[in-house]
C-alpha cells in the first residue's frame, strides 16, 4: 500500500519548536505517511505568500494528498477552521479565504472541523486540530464526527492586472529567495495584448526599461534587469547574480506596467509609448 503524502504551508518558520512539533503527530503509531513541506518561512500572518507556494505545487503531488495550510491561523474560540475536497485533493486549513486563493473554482465540498473545542487545541490548531485530522484521515478512521454539514468558506478575491489596448498594469505579488519578483500578468494575457509588438516594461525604482522577454538566466549578462515567463506561465523579473527585491526595494503590491508601441501614433509621428 503506497503512503498517504501530506504537504505542510505555514508560516510558522523553522528557527522554533513549532515545525517539529506538527511532525511529531504523524510518527507516533498508525499508518506511515510522506511529510512534505512546501514552505514554512511564509512572512508571519501573509495569507496571500502562502497561498502563493500552494497554488503553484499542489497540484503536483499525487490524488488523495492532503494540504495542511496553516498562515494566520488564530487561536480562538470564534475562528473556523474546515476541510475541503477539490479535483481528488484534500485541504486543511483556516477559514481565513486561503481556500479560493489555491483552487481556481468552487470546491466539491467544504467542512467545517468540530471536535477540537478544548482550550489547549486553539492554542496551537496547527498541530492539535489540522494535524491531529489528518493523521485520522491517514489512519482510515472514520472523520464524520469531526466534521458539519457544509460549511460557506471565506472568499478573497486576487488581484488581477488593469489592461487596455496599449498597457498592461500589474503588480508584485511575490519575492522569492533568490529575489526575484513574481507579477500577477499571465503570458496569455501579454500575448493577447500585445499582438508582437515592441512593448518597455517600466518598474518601480529602477531607471532601466526592459524590452524583451528572455527564456533564461544565460541569455543576459550580470546585474542586467531581465524578465521572462517562469514555469507557472507567469511573468517573472530578476536581474542576473543579484536580488532584484533588493537593488529596488520592491515591495509587495508595488506597480509593474508595460506599455506596447502604439502603431497609430507611431504613423502620425508621435511617441511610439
Amino acid at each position: 500500500m503506497n503512503k498517504r503524502v501530506v504537504t505542510f504551508t505555514s508560516d510558522l518558520g523553522k528557527r522554533d519548536y513549532y515545525l517539529a512539533a506538527v511532525k511529531s503527530v504523524f510518527l507516533n503509531g498508525g499508518n506511515a505517511s510522506d511529510f512534505v513541506e512546501i514552505s514554512n518561512e511564509v512572512s508571519a500572518f501573509n495569507v496571500f505568500e502562502g497561498t502563493f507556494n500552494l497554488r503553484n505545487s499542489y497540484h503536483l503531488f499525487p490524488p488523495q494528498t492532503i494540504h495542511i495550510f496553516s498562515v494566520f491561523s488564530v487561536s480562538d474560540s470564534v475562528s473556523k477552521h474546515v476541510l475541503a475536497l477539490y479535483n481528488n485533493h484534500y485541504f486543511i486549513g483556516p477559514n481565513n479565504g486561503f481556500l479560493s486563493l489555491v483552487i481556481p473554482e468552487k470546491p466539491t465540498w467544504v467542512k467545517k472541523i468540530i471536535g477540537f473545542e478544548a482550550e489547549h487545541n486553539l492554542l496551537f490548531p496547527s498541530k492539535n486540530i489540522y494535524a491531529q485530522l489528518a493523521k485520522k484521515m491517514i489512519d482510515g478512521e472514520n472523520i464524520d464526527d469531526f466534521l458539519t454539514d457544509e460549511e460557506d468558506f471565506v472568499e478573497l478575491s486576487a488581484i488581477n492586472p488593469r489592461v487596455n489596448e496599449h498597457e498592461i498594469n500589474g503588480i508584485v505579488i511575490y519575492a522569492d529567495s533568490f529575489g526575484n519578483i513574481h507579477s500577477n500578468i499571465h503570458k496569455s494575457l501579454f500575448e493577447e495584448v500585445a499582438k508582437g509588438r515592441a512593448f518597455e516594461l517600466r518598474l518601480r525604482g529602477a531607471k532601466e526599461k526592459i524590452t524583451k522577454i528572455h527564456p533564461h538566466y544565460r541569455k543576459v549578462n550580470s546585474t542586467e534587469l531581465m524578465c521572462f515567463f517562469n514555469s507557472t506561465g507567469y511573468l517573472e523579473i530578476a536581474v542576473r547574480g543579484d536580488k532584484v527585491n533588493k537593488l529596488f526595494a520592491i515591495r509587495l503590491n508595488d506597480p509593474i506596467r508595460i506599455e506596447f508601441e502604439n502603431n497609430d501614433a507611431a504613423s502620425s509621428g508621435s511617441t511610439l509609448f
